[in-house]
């Protein structure tokens, strides 16, 4: 104002000088009643500088109070929050599986042939012990048959030698016997007349060697006649009886054994559940074990989870835990730990029994297994967005320090030790109860007069 006043001033002097100028020029020119225009002309700038210097000012207290208002105004507004130090922290670890079936096998027969007959496909429902296929068993059948004939024949002689010699075998063997003796007897007259003959000189030596020689022959034919007989009448001996025994085992065995290849070109359902893949067709020539189909057990689902081995050695056997499937959340129970850490992950894998599977899971999805656990760590909880890039890898927080009435922003280096979705856990240059900025960190610098909301 007073700047504008001496302008005013300036102004009104230099306006009086061209007035009196030419008011001079005028004197001379005029009559003498031109003096009283001049004396008006200057009091009018002597009126204004007294104006001026007169004016009343504005007290002293405003004029603080509109500073403050001008300081106020370049502060920015933030928000803060106070920390608080803490020994230890519970974090949540998800550990990722897949759902798999308690059982599942790839099925193939035991023996190689042709395909004749598949009797289930693809997402067929299958029970225990249902025939699944079946291969060419012709050639198999007609081995079967000519054993069982072979064993017919020896069972029927084994019959035969435990049942002994029929009374008619007997009564022949008697009869010849009786022949013979007679035969005996009529070659021994024969023998003593011939002799009798050879003293008479009526024959010579060589006939009646030949009547003497042919009753020796009946003897020892009488003599195999009657062990015959006795054969008969004893009946057949053990050691006969028990090889022919032991022959017909042979053959019972034989045809056990195309019995079981016979089987085993069959193919049945080990467990029941469904088929999830049929991998042949009929005709197709398979060797033993080549698979045919993958069956998958129907019963309760079981989550195939690797852990890390510390977390391992926390849990136990038969105890609840809970299984995420997409959005679903399952009940289940941890059945065993496998003592095998995995070659690729190096994890333990835990294998979960889920309970109340009341929808269909499908083999392979993907099951999450969520473990919380007790950190040991000291450190401050911090929001996220109060953090900003600091230097060698480190981070800054900027914290509010009071200076009377005004607040300004102080940059603190940190050390981030655990992130947990909008907080992390730091330490470095904090204390218990700083109040940090949460927000707008980003158009803050070092020494930021800073507003609180």
């Amino acid at each position: 104002m007073l700047a504008e006043g001496k302008q005013l001033s300036d102004i009104s002097s230099s306006q009086a000088s061209e007035d009196s100028s030419s008011d001079e020029k005028a004197v001379s020119n005029t009559p003498k009643k031109g003096w009283s225009r001049l004396w008006f002309l200057g009091l009018i700038p002597l009126g204004a500088i007294a104006f001026f210097f007169f004016q009343p000012q504005p007290p002293s207290s405003e004029a603080e109070e509109d500073a403050s208002q001008v300081a106020a105004e370049k502060a920015l507004p933030v928000s803060i929050a106070t920390i608080e130090a803490v020994n230890s922290f519970q974090s949540e670890r998800i550990y990722t599986g897949e759902i798999v079936s308690g059982r599942s096998s790839d099925l193939g027969f035991e023996q190689g042939g042709t395909v004749v007959s598949l009797l289930v496909d693809e997402g067929a429902k299958v029970t225990k012990g249902q025939l699944l296929g079946q291969l060419d068993t012709r050639s198999l059948q007609a081995q079967k048959e000519q054993l069982i004939a072979q064993r017919n024949q020896a069972f029927a002689r084994l019959t035969e030698l435990r049942n002994g010699a029929r009374s008619e075998d007997i009564a022949v063997a008697q009869g010849a016997i009786a022949d013979i003796e007679s035969q005996i007897e009529l070659a021994r007259l024969k023998t003593q007349r011939r002799e009798e003959l050879y003293e008479a000189g009526a024959i010579s030596l060589e006939v009646f060697d030949q009547e003497r020689l042919s009753e020796a022959s009946l003897q020892s034919r009488l003599a195999i006649a009657q062990s015959e007989l006795e054969r008969l009448q004893n009946g057949t001996r053990p050691e006969q009886i028990a090889a022919q025994a032991a022959q017909v085992q042979q053959l019972d065995a034989q045809i056990k054994q195309v019995n079981i290849q016979i089987s085993k070109s069959r193919l049945f359902a080990p467990f029941s559940g469904t088929v999830g893949d049929r991998l042949v067709d009929q005709g197709t020539v398979v060797g033993v074990g080549s698979p045919v189909f993958r069956l998958i057990e129907g019963g309760l689902p079981e989550a195939h989870i690797g852990i890390s081995p510390e977390i391992a050695q926390t849990l136990q056997e038969g105890s609840s835990q809970q299984v995420q499937v997409g959005s679903q959340f399952f009940n289940a129970t941890i059945v065993s730990l496998l003592p095998e850490l995995d070659e690729t992950s190096r994890t333990v894998t835990a294998i979960l029994q889920i309970t109340n599977a009341n929808q269909a899971l499908r083999v392979g999805e993907t099951a999450k297994l969520k473990i919380t656990e007790t950190q040991q760590m000291e450190g401050f909880w911090v929001a996220s967005t109060a953090l900003i890039p600091g230097e060698r890898g480190l981070w800054s927080i900027f914290a509010v320090n009071d200076a009377g009435d005004n607040y300004a922003a102080s940059r603190r280096d940190v050390e981030v030790l655990h992130t947990e979705g909008d907080r992390s856990l730091v330490r470095g240059l904090l204390e218990e109860g700083d109040r940090i900025i949460t927000s707008g960190t980003h158009r803050i610098v070092n020494g930021q007069a800073v507003q609180i909301q």
